[in-house]
C-alpha cells in the first residue's frame, strides 16, 4: 500500500515538475518581490521592514491560488479524462489514490512555500522568515485537503476554483466578520441581526483560524515561545484528516 501510494505522489510531482510550475512559481514570486519593493520605498522609516510585509502577503496568496488552481485542475483532468479508470484498474484503491494525490500536493506546497520563504531572506533574517514559512506550509496543507475534496464532489474545475477561493477568504476573515458583527454599532436586538450573528458565530465554530497563521506580524516580532506553531500543527492535523475522510466518502460514493 505505501509503496502504491509513494508511486502515485512521486509521478505527481513528476508532472508538476515536467509542468514548468515552479517556473511559474519563481516568475510570480519576482514579480511580487518587485512590487513589493516599489511600494516599500514609499515608507518613510523601516522601508526593508515594509517591504517585507507587503512581498509576505502578496507571495502567500499567491502560493494558495498556485497551489489550489494546481490540485484542482489535476484531479479533474484526472477525473475527466479517465484516467483513475484506469489506475483503479491496476489494483490500486481509490484511499492509496487519494493519499497519493495529497501527499504529493503537500510536497509541491512544501517546495513552493520554500520558494516563497527564500524570496524573502532579501529583505529579513532567516530567524524571522522560519516561523512564517512553517506556517505557510500548514497553512497550504489545508488548502490542499479541501482543494482534493471540491474536485472529487464538484467535478467542474472552475466551480470548485471558486469554492476554494470562497473558503479560504472566508477563512481568513471570519474572525474580522465575527468582531464586526458583534459590534455596539449594529448591535441591536432584531432578529435579522441576530440570525446573522448565530450564523457568522456557527461559520467561526466550523471554519479553521486561517487568521491564526502565517501572520505578518511574525516578520517584525517574530513567533514567540513557538506556542501558536503548536496550535497551528493540531489544527492542521484535524481539519487535513476531516478534509480527507470527507473527500474519500465521495470518492468511495462516485461510480467509475
Amino acid at each position: 500500500m505505501l509503496q502504491r501510494i509513494t508511486t502515485i505522489s512521486w509521478y505527481t510531482a513528476l508532472e508538476a515538475i515536467r509542468g514548468k510550475l515552479f517556473w511559474l512559481v519563481a516568475g510570480i514570486a519576482l514579480f511580487c518581490l518587485m512590487l513589493g519593493f516599489f511600494i516599500g520605498e514609499l515608507a518613510i522609516t523601516e522601508s526593508a521592514m515594509a517591504q517585507g510585509s507587503i512581498c509576505a502577503a502578496l507571495l502567500r496568496l499567491s502560493a494558495v491560488f498556485i497551489v489550489a488552481l494546481f490540485a484542482i485542475n489535476t484531479v479533474s483532468q484526472d477525473l475527466q479524462a479517465q484516467r483513475i479508470d484506469t489506475l483503479l484498474a491496476l489494483r490500486l484503491t481509490r484511499a492509496e489514490y487519494a493519499f497519493g494525490k495529497f501527499f504529493a500536493f503537500c510536497l509541491i506546497a512544501w517546495m513552493i512555500a520554500a520558494c516563497m520563504s527564500v524570496s524573502l531572506l532579501l529583505f529579513l533574517s532567516a530567524g524571522q522568515v522560519l516561523g512564517w514559512g512553517i506556517s505557510l506550509v500548514l497553512e497550504l496543507c489545508i488548502v490542499v485537503a479541501f482543494a482534493l475534496f471540491c474536485a472529487i464532489s464538484l467535478n467542474q474545475m472552475t466551480m470548485a476554483v471558486i469554492v476554494v477561493m470562497g473558503f479560504y477568504i472566508l477563512a481568513r476573515s471570519i474572525n474580522a466578520i465575527q468582531l464586526m458583527v458583534n459590534t455596539p454599532v449594529i448591535n441591536n436586538m432584531s432578529s435579522a441581526n441576530e440570525i446573522m450573528r448565530l450564523l457568522v458565530d456557527l461559520m467561526q465554530m466550523v471554519l479553521p483560524n486561517l487568521d491564526y497563521f502565517t501572520q505578518t506580524a511574525w516578520l517584525t516580532y517574530g513567533v514567540g515561545d513557538g506556542l501558536p506553531l503548536v496550535g497551528i500543527l493540531l489544527q492542521t492535523l484535524i481539519y487535513c484528516a476531516l478534509l480527507m475522510s470527507a473527500a474519500l466518502f465521495d470518492l468511495y460514493r462516485k461510480e467509475f
